[in-house]
């Protein structure tokens, strides 16, 4: 999967200088060679950088971002290269298949057909544009508003307001001023409980604990709980527990908590605890995920009969449907950059930012984000806070 996705970004990057090398550069083949040097040696910066601060233990946080950046632009660059391939195709297609079309029209048609410096030039002004747009996008987080009917709320409480994160990513991508709005949000919603699908770390905790601490400010009066996402394991287990306490969430890990004495909270773990946390932590005690019964209701002495119980996973795959009302997700950020969202619809059956409902029953919402991941943009896929009203029929 990995040479896969190398070979591919490489190929996209070729692709780019190609165009490039064929509107500026065709007379010139040693400013050919050194463009498809650097195209090539930013394809696989992830790759090298690594490598190359492997002893200092991370990459500098603006090297890292410079990688993902670049990756988002070869791949709009890719795109549009491609529309406006099949453009000039069009235009030239009609323009060879002239029949019952006048010259002048024919002659009109024909300058439609972009030439190699105006298809780059279209290309990189779109790219800017594209850039200009999803980093406003990426900082304009907002308040989804959901209601779900439900007669299991106890008598006496006509309400309960729910406040949902995902993938909010603390790292190199989120800055102060997102950080401060996602906050500022959070006391805006007034919430009962507030919850994170997962992900709400990026990685490196060294540069975590100072959002961590801005996140303690949020509250909410039956307090804060999270499951485990894949990159809160890429954080480190030990570090991840840390740094979410240190945010004021419960971290649930393959278990559950009452959050008021009729809802039920369940996380279970992303697949990525086992077979990551194992391998380079614990090699020693390999462990296996616990059977599915650990995630339902405790049903105690004082516990009611039919509680509320929420399914907080990151992934967006349905899970023991017919054991909870709900199932809260995220991981797929709505794609976060076009043309990605397009792809992440065809490939989850579940779309994101829509509440749907499961064949046994159980509501299943899926997040698109509150954060980013890899590039600072959004594009056609807007970040959210979800508030979920619990209310009475």
């Amino acid at each position: 999967m990995l040479l896969f996705f190398f070979v591919a970004i490489c190929g996209i990057n070729i692709y780019n200088w190609w165009k490039l090398r064929v509107a500026f550069l065709q007379g010139s083949p040693w400013g050919s060679f050194f463009l498809l040097i650097a195209f090539l040696a930013l394809a696989l910066m992830p790759a090298w950088l690594r490598v190359l601060f492997r002893s200092r233990g991370h990459v500098p946080d603006w090297l890292e971002q410079l990688a993902w950046i670049w990756l988002a632009w070869a791949f709009w660059l890719t795109a549009v290269f491609l529309a406006l391939e099949l453009w000039n195709l069009v235009t030239l297609s009609i323009w060879n298949f002239r029949a019952g079309l006048s010259d002048v029209a024919l002659a009109d048609l024909r300058s439609f057909a972009l030439s190699p410096k105006a298809t780059v030039a279209v290309a990189v002004a779109a790219v800017c544009l594209a850039t200009v747009w999803g980093i406003v996008e990426a900082q304009c987080i907002t308040l989804k508003h959901l209601t779900v009917t439900t007669d299991k709320l106890p008598p006496g409480t006509d309400d309960f307001r729910i406040l949902l994160l995902a993938d909010l990513h603390v790292g190199p991508a989120l800055n102060q001023r997102q950080l401060r709005r996602v906050i500022s949000l959070a006391a805006d919603a007034k919430p009962d409980l507030i919850l994170s699908a997962g992900d709400l770390l990026d990685g490196k905790a060294s540069r975590e604990r100072n959002f961590a601490q801005q996140l303690a400010e949020m509250t909410a009066p039956h307090g804060k709980i999270a499951c485990v996402g894949n990159h809160d394991v890429y954080t480190g287990i030990d570090a991840s527990r840390e740094l979410h306490d240190l945010a004021g969430f419960t971290l649930l890990e393959d278990t559950g908590v009452w959050a008021t004495d009729w809802l039920w909270i369940a996380g279970p773990v992303d697949p990525h605890y086992y077979n990551y946390y194992n391998f380079y932590h614990h090699p020693q005690a390999v462990s296996k995920q616990p059977p599915p019964e650990v995630l339902l209701p405790n049903l105690s002495d004082n516990a009611p009969a039919n509680p509320f119980a929420i399914l907080l996973k990151h992934r967006p795959e349905p899970e023991n449907q017919a054991a909870f009302d709900l199932q809260l997700s995220g991981h797929t950020h709505g794609g976060q950059i076009f043309p990605f969202n397009i792809l992440v619809h065809w490939h989850h059956s579940w779309k994101s930012g829509r509440l749907h409902q499961l064949p046994a029953g159980t509501l299943f919402y899926i997040s698109r984000g509150t954060g980013v991941w890899g590039p600072p943009f959004r594009l056609f896929a807007p970040p959210e806070m979800t508030v979920i009203t619990l209310k009475r029929p």
